[in-house]
């Protein structure tokens, strides 16, 4: 069974004024920007020759740089340590001033928080839209106020709020630039064969499977004659250490980039992780997932596409035991 065919490309109605230079405004989290991803390729869809800029938080800048739909990228820094550092503040100021000297005609913030909105401002954009505000300071600088539906997926989400602004035509691609430098590291890296990617990490307690089960998962797997290559960012190779001990494991964690991630997970007939970035990169690439859920409702922030990769039980992921993963991961294998 092949992967849920996702929606086709598709005009909308409507007269809508040509606007030729865009700005999107989501910095972060890395599945979040991913998702938005089709939001650039729909702006370019409905405007060939628009110039899109994108703003987005320095660390995971390189899955914008050579996409297609994006004609620049504004890497800015927004973690709390570096706006903490008085040093850095300089260059947080002239980094908000080169948003004007894009000169959008809109600007679409679809991140809705403090920090994006100060960007979103700071653009001078003169038409400008927020979607789903989470904070006062966001109604209060944002733009026009857009809202998402109960439930609806944030892919769609996004690109309601693109079409919002004027932009008609949907299109569903996601293009990381995945080009041949990166296919041919990750390939120098692990060779050919076929294996299946595990990511053991997340950035919410009730979103992270516990480690113990991932090495039940990876032993069985491993029994079943499965190669099994972990993937992860730094910071996170002391979180394998027990699964590398326990299991024949290959690790490209904390060694490579995102995309060169992306790459291996493309690679893969599946990948395995929590509510987390990896997902949305296996579902950009057209990799099966099997997405171990917490607390986020899985409607809104499946991996897009794949409805059915996701395993939930109760308010937290270590409330899934390893017994449904490993049924869920049968049944995809052989889809």
């Amino acid at each position: 069974m092949a992967l849920a065919a996702r929606p086709v490309a598709k005009r909308t109605t409507g007269r809508f004024a040509v606007k030729d230079r865009v700005l999107i405004v989501r910095l972060s989290a890395i599945g979040d920007v991913v998702m938005a991803l089709p939001a650039a390729a729909s702006i370019k869809a409905s405007n060939p020759s628009a110039k899109v800029a994108w703003v987005v938080d320095h660390r995971i800048r390189e899955l914008l740089i050579g996409h297609r739909a994006i004609d620049k990228v504004y890497p800015i820094f927004t973690d709390r340590r570096v706006r903490r550092n008085p040093a850095r503040w300089r260059v947080m100021l002239k980094q908000h001033r080169e948003l004007a000297e894009f000169h959008a005609e809109v600007g679409i913030d679809l991140h809705g928080h403090a920090k994006s909105s100060i960007a979103l401002r700071a653009s001078k954009a003169p038409e400008r839209y927020t979607l789903d505000p989470k904070d006062p300071l966001s109604r209060i600088l944002g733009g026009k106020l857009v809202f998402s539906r109960p439930n609806q997926h944030r892919v769609e989400a996004y690109l309601d709020a693109v079409q919002r602004a004027g932009f008609p035509y949907r299109r569903y691609d996601f293009d990381l630039p995945l080009n041949a430098a990166i296919q041919a590291h990750v390939r120098s890296l692990l060779g050919d064969g076929n294996w299946i990617t595990l990511h053991a990490g997340g950035t919410h307690p009730k979103k992270i499977w516990p480690i113990e089960r991932f090495i039940e998962i990876a032993k069985w797997l491993h029994g079943e004659g499965h190669r099994l290559v972990l993937v992860g960012g730094r910071g996170e190779e002391r979180l394998v250490e027990p699964l590398l001990a326990s299991v024949p494991c290959e690790t490209l964690v904390g060694k490579v980039g995102l995309l060169e991630v992306a790459e291996a997970i493309r690679r893969a007939k599946l990948h395995i992780s929590g509510d987390t970035g990896t997902a949305h990169l296996a579902a950009a690439v057209g990799t099966k997932c099997v997405t171990v859920f917490g607390h986020m409702p899985a409607s809104v922030y499946h991996p897009f596409g794949q409805p059915n990769a996701v395993v939930q039980c109760g308010s937290s992921a270590a409330d899934v035991p390893v017994e449904r993963v490993m049924e869920k991961v049968r049944e995809r294998l052989h889809e």
